[in-house]
């Protein structure tokens, strides 16, 4: 193995370390789709505060049907 390599692999278990409990590993693979959908609204906001704005006011309303699982994902990304 290159040694390059292999310093960072030993580096490693010092990072996890330091993280404690601010790391978060996903369980599950997150759909590649989704995630350009969501850098392609991250784009649109960080372009256009007032609309960055009005889905902060909008969130707040709608925060509980986030998390209600009768309400289809599509109808959830529309909110």
């Amino acid at each position: 193995m290159d040694k390059k390599i292999e310093k960072n692999w030993q580096t490693i278990p010092a990072f996890l370390s330091c993280a404690g409990n601010n790391l978060n590993i996903l369980e599950e693979e997150v759909d590649l789709s989704l995630q350009k959908e969501y850098f392609e609204i991250i784009r649109e906001l960080s372009s256009k505060p007032q609309k960055y704005k009005q889905l902060c006011s909008q969130y707040l309303e709608e925060i509980n049907n986030l998390f209600d699982e009768s309400i289809d994902n599509e109808v959830k990304k529309e909110c």
